[in-house]
C-alpha cells in the first residue's frame, strides 16, 4: 500500500511525459536521451513494491494449511480439498473482475468502439484511469486485506491450541 501510494505521488509530482527508456521513442519522436528522474523513481517504486507483493503472496499457502487445521479442530472434519477449493474459487472470482472493470472503465471515459493504443493522444481521463487501475485498486485491495486481517483469529497462540487439538484427535483415532 505504501509503494502504491508513492507510485501515485510519483505520477502526480513528477512529469510522466519524461519517461525515457533505451530503445523507446516517446510520443514527440524523441529517442532515448538518458534516464530521467521520473523513469528512475517509477522503476524503483515498481521493483521494490513488486518485491513486497511477492512476499505477501507467499503467505497464502500457509494460511490455507492453518485454516484446514482450524476447521479440523473445530468441526472434527478434515476437509483440505473443500478449503483449498474455496480459496481458489474466490481468487479466480476476484481476478476475473479485472478485465470486466477495465472494459467498463474504458467505456465510461469514451472508448466504446476501440481501445486506446500508442497513437491515442494523452488525455486527463486516460491519466486518471491509469492511476486508478494501476495503483488505486491495489490500494483499495490492501485496505480490504488490512481490515480482513484485523479480524483474522488464527494468531500464533491460537494455532498452538489448534495444533494440540489436532494432535489429540489423531491420537484418538
Amino acid at each position: 500500500m505504501i509503494f502504491d501510494t508513492i507510485g501515485v505521488l510519483v505520477f502526480l509530482i513528477l512529469d510522466p511525459k519524461t519517461l525515457n527508456l533505451p530503445g523507446y521513442v516517446n510520443g514527440y519522436g524523441e529517442a532515448f536521451s538518458g534516464i530521467t528522474l521520473f523513469t528512475a523513481a517509477l522503476f524503483l517504486v515498481t521493483v521494490i513494491g513488486g518485491g513486497f507483493q511477492m512476499i505477501t503472496s507467499s503467505i497464502v499457502p500457509p494460511m490455507i494449511a492453518d485454516v484446514n487445521d482450524y476447521e479440523a479442530s473445530r468441526s472434527g472434519k478434515y476437509i483440505p480439498g473443500m478449503v483449498g477449493t474455496v480459496f481458489s474459487f474466490m481468487d479466480k472470482l476476484i481476478s476475473s473482475f479485472g478485465p470486466m472493470l477495465v472494459g467498463m472503465g474504458f467505456g465510461v471515459i469514451g472508448f466504446t468502439e476501440k481501445l486506446p493504443d500508442v497513437d491515442t493522444p494523452y488525455t486527463n481521463e486516460l491519466f486518471i484511469f491509469g492511476l486508478i487501475f494501476y495503483f488505486g485498486f491495489e490500494i483499495i485491495g490492501a485496505i480490504f486485506n488490512l481490515i480482513a486481517m484485523k479480524f483474522y483469529d488464527l494468531t500464533p497462540e491460537k494455532m498452538k491450541e489448534v495444533e494440540a487439538k489436532v494432535h489429540e484427535m489423531r491420537q484418538q483415532g
